[in-house]
């Protein structure tokens, strides 16, 4: 389970668990996306993304452009040396979809990528 940061914690503290949390979460991104194994569950990817998430905006000073929590892993998934060919969505690539976006937000895309692919027939 992850540590949500503590309130007293020290700013040089605070910096160094923002550092451990991203190179966890990157490591982890790149297996998923890039070389396409999983080494952790979605629930052990979510811990330490929201610890990330609490620690950022407890801390906005922290928050980077290339943080996990800024993008999302398609831009390492175009870093793959894997052929490009279309697929349908599994739900082992949709890694925490729920859980940072909610079932709601989930239908609603299902909803809009079902009209999409109706509109090029397939």
């Amino acid at each position: 389970m992850a540590v949500l940061p503590a309130p007293d914690r020290s700013l040089d503290e605070a910096r160094q668990r923002v550092a451990e949390l991203r190179a966890t979460l990157v490591h982890h991104e790149r297996l998923y996306y890039v070389e396409d194994r999983l080494d952790i569950s979605a629930a052990e990817f979510d811990g330490p993304m929201r610890e990330l998430q609490a620690l950022e905006r407890q801390h906005p000073s922290f928050v980077a452009p290339d943080s996990p929590t800024q993008r999302e892993g398609e831009r390492l998934e175009r870093e793959s040396k894997r052929p490009t060919t279309p697929r349908r969505c599994s739900a082992r690539k949709t890694h925490s979809m729920k859980a940072s976006c909610g079932i709601s937000t989930v239908g609603a895309w299902s909803d809009s990528e079902r009209t999409r692919s109706n509109m090029w027939g397939n």
